[in-house]
């Protein structure tokens, strides 16, 4: 749309019918185009710093002699954020925020859930739509609140973006969906009340289709 003359290689997980390719043939296709003298732009969506895999692929760029400059994006953590126009920090609430992969990865140690969940600060879990449940149920025996506000925010700051409000021992029941799916990013913690879409009394759940959509109520009153 942008540059209507660059070649477009779509490489992400999320392209419709398309196998996703390795991080290595990423580095080496960057590797070879630009040794072919071509300018590469590898696009990523929020922020290319904030769980991008950008370190990997700048060091096999130096290391082939690639001289690269990064332009800082929105993480969706802040987008979402915005939209629903709660902060991520706030005086009295909130005096810090943890940024949190969701995603296990093998040979790599997962975040410690019981110190996050003892920091009462506010924690966004990015890649943590397919262990959600397991996530808050850890977080809720490390000593978190089960009634802790949360926002599950699907494709933020896109036409397509869908907003779930509900306390957080709901994902462990399983009432996330269809919020709680890929690309997401789950906030927990107070400040998720001042969020402009959420009902006063957190007593059950609150969905928000796509921009522009009706607001969708689901409520439920707790015994």
């Amino acid at each position: 749309r942008y540059a209507p003359q660059a070649e477009h290689v779509p490489v992400g997980r999320h392209e419709p019918g398309k196998v996703a390719e390795t991080h290595a043939a990423i580095d080496r296709r960057i590797v070879e185009e630009a040794a072919a003298g071509r300018c590469v732009v590898r696009l990523k969506g929020g922020d290319p710093l904030v769980f991008g895999r950008t370190a990997q692929e700048l060091a096999v760029a130096r290391e082939h002699g690639i001289p690269c400059s990064i332009v800082p994006g929105v993480t969706s953590a802040c987008a979402a954020a915005a939209e629903e126009e709660f902060p991520l920090t706030a005086r009295g609430t909130a005096g810090a925020v943890v940024f949190v992969t969701g995603h296990r990865m093998h040979g790599v140690p997962e975040p410690r859930w019981d110190l996050l969940a003892r920091c009462n600060e506010t924690i966004v879990v990015y890649m943590g739509a397919a262990r959600a449940a397991e996530i808050a149920k850890r977080l809720i025996d490390g000593g978190r609140s089960p009634a802790e506000p949360t926002a599950i925010v699907h494709a933020a700051s896109r036409s397509e973006r869908r907003v779930r409000y509900q306390r957080l021992h709901e994902l462990i029941d399983g009432a996330a969906e269809p919020a709680c799916k890929p690309p997401c990013v789950i906030v927990i913690g107070p400040v998720v009340r001042l969020g402009k879409s959420c009902p006063v009394e957190l007593g059950g759940t609150v969905s928000i289709g796509p921009r522009n959509a009706s607001l969708v109520s689901e409520r439920r009153v707790d015994a």
